[in-house]
C-alpha cells in the first residue's frame, strides 16, 4: 500500500513525529536520500523497534543548525 503525502504549505501540517516520507517531501529527496539522511550521524532520530522517525520540533532545530550546509557525499 502507498500512502501518498499531500503538498505541505507549513510546518505546522506536519504530524508531531516524521516519518521519511515527511522528510522526503520537506526536504524535496529520493526515498533513498531521505532513508541515507535519517540514519546519518547528528539526525535527531528516535528508534521504536526497527522504525525511525524524527519529532517535528526535533526536526526543525535540525534544519535551522545545518541551513547553507551541503550533506552531498
Amino acid at each position: 500500500m502507498v500512502h501518498m503525502i499531500s503538498a505541505i504549505k507549513s510546518f505546522d501540517e506536519l504530524p508531531v513525529m516524521l516519518q521519511a516520507s515527511h522528510v522526503k517531501q520537506v526536504l524535496g529527496l529520493s526515498t533513498g536520500k531521505a532513508y541515507q539522511l535519517m540514519h546519518s550521524e547528528g539526525f535527531p532520530t528516535q528508534r521504536f523497534g526497527r522504525r525511525v522517525m524524527v519529532l517535528k520540533a526535533d526536526f526543525i532545530e535540525w534544519l535551522e543548525q545545518n541551513k547553507g550546509q551541503s550533506r552531498e557525499r
